[in-house]
């Protein structure tokens, strides 16, 4: 009687789960097949500023970007490097929504250590962390285009 009991509870749970539209569960990819779906190109670090290209290769638009910024020190000699490594990561958020197949030019504020005295200097590397794709809902239509404007 009570695995009778946990089972319906358990069927009526799942039922109202699918009823009340819950959201799928997140998608989780490895770095390198996330890579097929967001690139970030055009990378250049100048200023204490970061720039670039991000171009979603999706079907679906995405949003909510993390960017993992990489100052990597490189040492005047490799072969005999400091004690101390200045080297730092960072995050930034890009709060834009791309759309499928489309691109966004971003600049943010980052700034690198200083560099030593020594005559090293930071190698910036930046590389998509985290995303969002944006999928509609099944049976929703997709947002119609604006009309072309009249001469």
């Amino acid at each position: 009687m009570k695995s009778t009991t946990v089972i319906v509870a358990t069927a009526l749970f799942i039922l109202a789960w699918a009823v009340a539209g819950a959201d799928d569960p997140p998608e989780l990819r490895l770095p390198s097949e996330a890579s097929s779906l967001l690139r970030v190109e055009n990378v250049s670090s100048r200023d204490g500023k970061i720039a670039g290209t991000l171009v979603n290769k999706a079907r679906s638009p995405i949003r909510n970007v993390k960017l993992l910024v990489q100052h990597t020190y490189r040492w005047p000699n490799e072969y005999a490097p400091g004690a101390v490594d200045p080297s730092r990561a960072e995050t930034v958020t890009i709060d834009a929504e791309i759309p499928a197949g489309g691109s966004y030019a971003f600049t943010q504020v980052s700034q690198p250590p200083q560099p030593l005295a020594d005559g090293g200097h930071f190698d910036t590397t930046v590389s998509a962390l985290s995303f969002d794709r944006v999928i509609p809902a099944p049976g929703s239509a997709p947002p119609a285009s604006p009309a072309p404007a009249l001469p």
